[in-house]
């Protein structure tokens, strides 16, 4: 007859099957490299806006302490320009102390109004406080 003449053509169920086990188990491997590599990647953009907002900073307390014109009067002006330089797209920089030496800058991936998880000028963890 007409039917078992015919050469079989296309994919058997179980080949189709073993195709979909296998592209789960790369899956399965693949996705949580891929999430820690992002979440890597983050700590790492927030540990360079607190190191760029550090180094802003001293660059202002220089300027300042030099009588630059147009240079920061108070240590808080100074500060807030360090915040503003450091801070980009998605990644808010805040900073405190009372004196040059001790100010310290902590940045978040996340820009909300809520206090949470970042990483300082000096590489530590802290807590963004907007």
């Amino acid at each position: 007859t007409e039917l078992t003449s015919q050469n079989d053509k296309g994919f058997s169920l179980i080949e189709l099957l073993v195709v979909v086990l296998i592209i789960g188990v790369l899956a399965a491997i693949a996705i949580p490299i891929y999430l820690n590599s992002v979440a890597t990647a983050e700590q790492n953009a927030e540990k360079g806006a607190a190191a760029t907002a550090k180094a802003a900073f001293a660059a202002q307390v220089f300027d300042m302490e030099s009588g630059v014109t147009g240079a920061p009067a108070t240590l808080a002006d100074a500060i807030a320009a360090a915040e503003t330089e450091a801070s980009t797209a998605g990644i808010k920089v805040s900073g405190s102390g009372s004196t040059a030496d001790t100010v310290e800058f902590c940045a978040s991936q996340d820009g909300s109004t809520t206090a949470n998880a970042g990483f300082s000028s000096t590489g530590a963890a802290c807590t963004y406080t907007p």
